[in-house]
């Protein structure tokens, strides 16, 4: 794991800022970033693995992942992350548990580690990064809820409307992953794009 550069640091408080909207102070920002490191993931490595315990903290600097899990003897994506994004097993870091999803790079994947005890001593010290913590999670919520209203309705409906509304990630990650995502097949998904809906 390397350290951040100052170049690193600026672009990770950008896509901080597009995430959500609240506007932290940059020199709190910039004393939290100081403690992370960078780890670089290439496609299909994984970061959190499901049924281990992970209770650090990671921002997406550079990259898409992917969280998935097991439904039945088959693979389903639950959701992709990309730049700007916080990655936490919630199982883990809340309650000690082993994380139920995967946490896996879809693409070449830049990723900023701080640790749990990093975290949690700049929430409880410090007022703005718990607010700015706050909105990070409001933010998340959001999306989840979003995910659902997104990719709703039939197989060619839900394919629109990931090509319309993630467009990146199509062009980005392997048929096969989306089509885990889509709940479609890697054929079918195939025989949609050559369509050019």
């Amino acid at each position: 794991m390397a350290s951040l550069s100052q170049i690193d640091k600026d672009r990770m408080k950008e896509l901080l800022r597009l995430e959500c909207n609240y506007s932290f102070d940059d020199n709190v920002m910039d004393s939290f970033l100081d403690n992370g490191s960078i780890l670089s993931l290439q496609r299909g490595q994984t970061l959190i693995h499901a049924g281990e315990t992970n209770h650090d903290i990671y921002f997406i600097l550079e990259g898409i992942t992917r969280h998935w899990y097991w439904n039945g003897d088959r693979e389903k994506t639950a959701f992709f992350s990309q730049e700007g994004t916080m990655l936490i097993s919630y199982h883990s870091y809340y309650f000690d548990k082993e994380s139920f999803y995967s946490i896996e790079a879809c693409c070449h994947t830049r990723i900023i580690c701080i640790k749990r005890e990093v975290f949690d001593k700049f929430v409880a010290d410090s007022h703005d990064f718990a607010q700015w913590c706050l909105s990070m999670a409001q933010c998340q919520i959001f999306f989840f809820e979003m995910k659902n209203r997104v990719i709703a309705g039939s197989a060619k409906e839900r394919y629109i409307s990931f090509l319309k509304n993630r467009p990146k990630i199509l062009n980005q990650v392997p048929l096969k992953i989306i089509a885990t995502y889509l709940d479609v097949t890697p054929q079918y998904l195939s025989n949609l794009r050559k369509k050019n809906l």
